[in-house]
C-alpha cells in the first residue's frame, strides 16, 4: 500500500516529471500532513525533477517524430500501394511488364497500420516472405491457384514497388512471377512461371490438409433450399414456397426500397435512385462489379424458402433430416436430399464423409402432393375479409 506522497515520485525514486499530478501547498499545509503521515516523501518548491525521466521523455519525442517522417517518406513512395490504386491483376496481365512480385497480404496490412498512426504502432522492418514458402524454399502457390481464390493471401507488386520495398525493408526472399509470351504460338497464349518454382510435395500436403480441414469443422454455417418439382406451380405462388415470415420479411424489404408509402419520401429519393443508377450502381449493392477490379461480395444470399443450419462434421446424416424436420415441417422419411446433384441416402454416414463442407447448399425434395389450384384458391381465400351476410337483407341495404 503507497504512502502519501508516493504518488509523485517515479521510478528511479525522484520527483515525477508529470505536472498534473503534483500541486504546490504552504508550508502550514504541508507542517500539518506530516503530523499525520510522517513517514510520506518530502520535495521543496525547487526540487529538480527526475533527469532519468526527462532523457526518456525527450527520447520518446524523438522517436516519434523520426517514425512521423518514416511514415510521411515510405507513403510518399508507394502512395498507390497504400491508397490500393492501379494494382495488378492475374487475370488479365498487365501490358508493359512481363514480371511482378509477391509479398504477403500480412505485410501490407502491418505497414499501413504503421502509416495511418505511426507514433502507435511498430513500423514494419521485415518483408517475411518465408510465410510464402514451404521448408524447402519453394512457392506455395500455382499461377492458377492464385486466380481461383488463393491470392486474398498475397499482394501483387509492380517492379519499381519492389525495388522501393527492397532499398525500405529488410527482404528475406524474393517471389515473382513470370509471364513468358510463347513466340510459336498464334493465338498469343502466355506460359507463367514462379520464382522460386513451386514445391509439388508440400502444395499436396497444404491441399491435403485444406480439405482435411472442410472435413472437420463444428458449428458450420449450411443451406437448406427447398425446391419443387412443378416449376409452373411454384411461380404461381411463389409465397406458398416460403414462410409467411419470410414472406413478410421480403415484403416489408421491397417496401423499405420503395421509400414506403409517404409521397414526400418518394419524391426525395427517387432523384438519389435516378443518380446511382446513371453511374452504372445498381440498388442491390452485393451484385455490383465495378470497373477497376473490384471484386463481388462473397456473402451468400438467402433465397426464398431456404433456410440456414448451423452443424457440425461429425454428425450424421439422419440427425441433419431432423434439424430439417423442425426447420421445414418435412418428416424425414419424406426428405430427399442431393448436394451439388448427388443424392444424400445413407444416414448414417456423417456430414463430413457424404461431402458437406461449410457454405455448402442442400437441395431438399419433399414426398408430398402438390398443391392444385383449387387448394391454392382455399390458401388465398384465407386471407380475403370476412363478407358475413353480404347481399342480404341482414344488413339493411
Amino acid at each position: 500500500m503507497k504512502t502519501f506522497n508516493e504518488d509523485i515520485v517515479c521510478s528511479h525514486g525522484g520527483l515525477s516529471i508529470l505536472e498534473t499530478e503534483r500541486k504546490l501547498v504552504s508550508t502550514e499545509v504541508w507542517t500539518k500532513l506530516r503530523k499525520y503521515f510522517p513517514k510520506s516523501p518530502k520535495f521543496s518548491q525547487n526540487q529538480e525533477l527526475c533527469h532519468q525521466c526527462l532523457t526518456l521523455e525527450q527520447e520518446d519525442k524523438d522517436n516519434e517524430a523520426v517514425s512521423k517522417m518514416m511514415a510521411l517518406d515510405q507513403k510518399s513512395q508507394l502512395l498507390n500501394l497504400f491508397h490500393e490504386k492501379n494494382r495488378p491483376t492475374l487475370t488479365k496481365w498487365p501490358q508493359g511488364t512481363d514480371v511482378l512480385y509477391v509479398v504477403p497480404l500480412f505485410f501490407v496490412d502491418e505497414w499501413k497500420k504503421f502509416i495511418r498512426r505511426p507514433t502507435k504502432s511498430s513500423p514494419v522492418s521485415n518483408v517475411g516472405n518465408t510465410l510464402l514458402l514451404c521448408p524447402h524454399g519453394g512457392f506455395m502457390f500455382t499461377y492458377e491457384s492464385l486466380i481461383n481464390g488463393e491470392a486474398q493471401h498475397v499482394t501483387l507488386l509492380w517492379p519499381d514497388e519492389w525495388e522501393v520495398i527492397s532499398r525500405l525493408f529488410i527482404v528475406d526472399h524474393s517471389i515473382s512471377i513470370h509471364c513468358l509470351k510463347q513466340s510459336t504460338s498464334n493465338d498469343g497464349s502466355s506460359q507463367f512461371t514462379t520464382q522460386p518454382e513451386l514445391c509439388w510435395e508440400c502444395r499436396e500436403s497444404f491441399l491435403f490438409q485444406q480439405q482435411r480441414d472442410l472435413r472437420e469443422y463444428t458449428q458450420a454455417t449450411i443451406y437448406i433450399r427447398k425446391v419443387l418439382e412443378d416449376k409452373g406451380m411454384k411461380d404461381a405462388a411463389p409465397e406458398l414456397n416460403a414462410s409467411s415470415s419470410e414472406a413478410e420479411e421480403e415484403r416489408e424489404e421491397h417496401h423499405k426500397l420503395d421509400g414506403g408509402t409517404d409521397p414526400d419520401f418518394s419524391q426525395l429519393q427517387d432523384n438519389a435512385k435516378r443518380l446511382k443508377l446513371s453511374d452504372g450502381a445498381a440498388l442491390f449493392v452485393t451484385n455490383v462489379t465495378k470497373p477497376g477490379g473490384i471484386r463481388r461480395s462473397t456473402r451468400h444470399r438467402k433465397l426464398r424458402g431456404e433456410k440456414a443450419l448451423i452443424v457440425s462434421a461429425n454428425q450424421t446424416l439422419k440427425e441433419l433430416k431432423i434439424q430439417i424436420m423442425h426447420a421445414f415441417s418435412v418428416a424425414p422419411f419424406d426428405q430427399n436430399l442431393s448436394i451439388n446433384g448427388k443424392g444424400l441416402t445413407d444416414d448414417s454416414a456423417t456430414l463430413g464423409n457424404l461431402g458437406v463442407i461449410p457454405e455448402s447448399i442442400i437441395c431438399l425434395k419433399a414426398d408430398e402432393p402438390i398443391a392444385d389450384y383449387a387448394a391454392m384458391d382455399d390458401a388465398y381465400q384465407v386471407r380475403v375479409p370476412e363478407e358475413g351476410f353480404k347481399g342480404t337483407g341482414l344488413l339493411g341495404h
